[in-house]
């Protein structure tokens, strides 16, 4: 479908009265900026820069000669602010903010239809942007030839003419055979002979990310062309990057770094996330989002006794071993990588009310601090399990902050063992309110934020629908959190399918999925082919 001419209109609109200052909008806190003119000479509109100094007026006297030809020059230049946030959706809006964040001077052009290949290589190749001449992606017939998407209508042409001017054009390369230039502008093919140009010299330090979807591709290019290095975010968050950390935590972080496209959110998300960004902290598998190209598999248990699960059956160095051999097994069926994971119970349930009267024993955090520094060593998520009796979760995970705190640890409430008053375990199932869940939730995001921290898993243990009250009003939108509800059925296999489905049923948007294995209580327990078979796949396994 063709964009309407209104909705044109006002693109160019905003073109020409935004993208002077390149449509950013700065999420690095600084003042407002513009974007600097470049160190070279930049060309007027109407008259390209050129690589000789203007030359004084001959003597009346002297003979008459001809002017010598100047050079055109191409030039590029570096965003002004170190983080913003450039806003657009269509494939010319994202190429034109493009062009006018990295480029001032562009003797040479590429046009072609939006999302070509071939196009983008081109630039690419010559060093200069990639202006797209449609707003549609090019599609191919039965036999692959392509089709020509419908041509820009008057006010995108005119917005990309402008552009032209601005960048001093004198010769396009089109890969669009429909492709009338402005006057004043050479139409060339791939393969001829170009204009003699002095190249722009590349920016240093400059980053550009997309979401990598085909409108960004031209923008992409363009931004290649000039130097900057290009990042694809797939889901628009800069935490998934692991290049983007990467760069950061090689002592090289970039001068700036610019979103670009309405996937990246607003100034003040962008900023959130980049925060933990410079950390240059990744997580197990990398990264800074928990289930972002990931899956992990968890042994379950408390170091005080192997009666409570396989975690307590060894030491703390054969722990990891087992975690590690126990997610390699998972590695061949799943495409994801699979990350080893601890979950430990730091608070567990008591048949005794105990000294507090809270039906609760608390861990020493000495005894929790061999396996969270082990596991940071080796690659190894870790979750802390809660299991407060008469105590509430949030109480208890204060208790733990110092281990919150850590990046590579997350947080498990265990509803079975949250009583009422004169509840005791056992005897009832226990159960606790959305209210509570919600609670905790808002305090763990609040450390991911406060302390720039990657994004945390937060798991929720359930086996009956009563055992989470009101959980469709769950709060599964702090973008600091990965919740998981974690289905922890025993038995035969059918049965557990069974619990499955009915703890999946009306559950809310923004979930993730975890499955238990029991080594014991399942009739048998499932293989690990068994278990990713499970629909869908669960993205955590734990093993008790």
């Amino acid at each position: 479908m063709r964009p309407n001419r209104a909705g044109l209109a006002a693109t160019a609109l905003l073109l020409a009265a935004s993208l002077a200052g390149c449509g950013l909008i700065d999420a690095s806190g600084a003042s407002p900026t513009t974007t600097p003119e470049p160190t070279t000479s930049a060309p007027s509109p109407a008259q390209p820069a050129t690589s000789e100094s203007p030359t004084a007026s001959p003597s009346p006297d002297a003979p008459s000669s001809a002017p010598e030809p100047r050079t055109p020059v191409a030039a590029t230049r570096a965003p002004a602010t170190s983080l913003a946030v450039a806003p657009g959706t269509d494939t010319l809006t994202l190429a034109l903010t493009s062009t006018r964040l990295f480029w001032s001077a562009a003797p040479v052009v590429v046009v072609g239809w939006a999302g070509d290949r071939e196009a983008a290589q081109a630039a690419e190749d010559l060093a200069v942007p990639f202006l797209p001449t449609s707003l549609e992606r090019a599609v191919t017939d039965d036999e692959g030839a392509p089709i020509a998407p419908a041509p820009l209508d008057e006010p995108a042409r005119e917005a990309l003419e402008a552009e032209l001017t601005r960048l001093g054009t004198i010769a396009v390369v089109s890969l669009d055979p429909g492709f009338e230039a402005p006057a004043g502008v050479e139409v060339l093919s791939p393969g001829d002979a170009l204009p003699e140009v002095r190249p722009a010299t590349p920016v240093d330090g400059a980053v550009l990310l997309v979401d990598g979807r085909w409108p960004s591709r031209a923008a992409a290019s363009t931004a290649r062309a000039a130097g900057a290095e290009v990042l694809a975010v797939r889901s628009g968050d800069p935490r998934a990057s692991d290049e983007l950390v990467a760069l950061h935590t090689g002592g090289r972080a970039p001068a700036s770094v610019t979103a670009l496209g309405d996937a990246f959110g607003d100034a003040e998300q962008l900023s959130t996330r980049m925060a933990s960004v410079r950390t240059g902290v990744s997580l197990p598998g990398g990264g800074q989002l928990v289930f972002d190209g990931k899956r992990y598999v968890a042994l379950y248990g408390s170091p005080l006794t192997p009666a409570l699960g396989v975690l307590g059956e060894q030491s703390v160095t054969k722990s990891v071993t087992r975690a590690r051999k126990l997610a390699k097994k998972y590695e061949k069926l799943v495409e994801e990588e699979v990350v080893p994971m601890f979950e430990i119970i730091v608070t567990v349930a008591s048949a005794g009310a105990g000294k507090d009267g809270n039906y609760s024993n608390e861990l020493d955090p000495e005894t929790i601090r061999p396996y969270v520094e082990a596991a940071r060593e080796k690659g190894v998520y870790v979750l802390l399990d809660l299991q407060p009796g008469r105590t509430d979760f949030l109480t208890q995970a204060k208790l733990y902050e110092e281990f919150l705190l850590e990046p590579h640890v997350g947080l498990a409430l265990d509803p079975e063992w949250r009583l009422k008053k004169n509840q005791v375990h056992l005897r009832q199932i226990g159960s606790v309110g959305i209210k509570e869940v919600n609670r905790v939730g808002d305090y763990l995001a609040g450390l991911v934020r406060e302390h720039a921290l990657p994004q945390k898993m937060f798991v929720l243990h359930q086996f009956t629908t009563s055992m989470i009250r009101n959980r469709d009003k769950l709060r599964t939108t702090h973008p600091e959190l990965a919740t998981v509800v974690h289905v922890d059925g025993q038995g035969a296999l059918g049965s557990k399918y069974g619990t499955w489905a009915n703890i999946r049923k009306d559950a809310p948007d923004g979930l993730y999925w975890g499955w238990k294995n029991f080594y014991d209580e399942d009739i048998p327990m499932a293989t690990p082919k068994q278990t990713v078979a499970v629909d869908p796949t669960p993205d955590l396994v734990t093993y008790q």
